[in-house]
């Protein structure tokens, strides 16, 4: 790991410490992974985990409102969207791994919070799916194949 990983993963791992948050060994692989962002992403990040930690305990999720989660789940598709047609437009192989393991950090990120909201908000894996199919031209598709 670089030394500017390290620091990343320093501010990733001491804004769950600061949240009160105990990093499992899997998450701290995830973390990782993250440090290797781009160091206002990782500050973005850090500042999501801080929020979240200042809010107090799980049950307090509850106050966030309708339309803060709405829009939320809105700007993680769109996000996901744009990285998915970045990556089928690229040219150069190597930058459609970067735009598709974005897209694929706001899948993710989709997913849990459909977990976390019993369903009522992000998209399944398989509604996920679903909407990249319809949002696929044939032609894209057969791009992305060849990439």
């Amino acid at each position: 790991m670089s030394m500017h990983n390290t620091a990343r993963l320093a501010v990733l791992l001491d804004a769950c410490a600061g949240a009160g948050l105990t990093v499992s060994v899997q998450e701290r692989d995830v973390l990782s992974w993250l440090a290797g962002w781009e160091q206002d992403t990782v500050e973005v990040i850090a500042g999501l985990i801080r929020r979240a930690g200042e809010s107090g305990p799980a049950e307090d999720a509850a106050r966030i409102s309708h339309e803060r989660l709405e829009c939320y789940a809105a700007g993680l598709v769109e996000q996901r969207d744009e990285a998915t047609a970045d990556a089928v437009k690229s040219d150069s192989p190597v930058v459609a791994q970067i735009y598709q393991g974005r897209a694929t950090a706001f899948r993710r990120a989709l997913s849990h919070l459909h977990i976390w909201s019993d369903g009522a908000y992000g998209q399944s894996g398989k509604e996920q799916r679903a909407a990249t199919i319809q949002t696929t031209t044939p032609e894209q598709g057969e791009e992305a194949s060849t990439k």
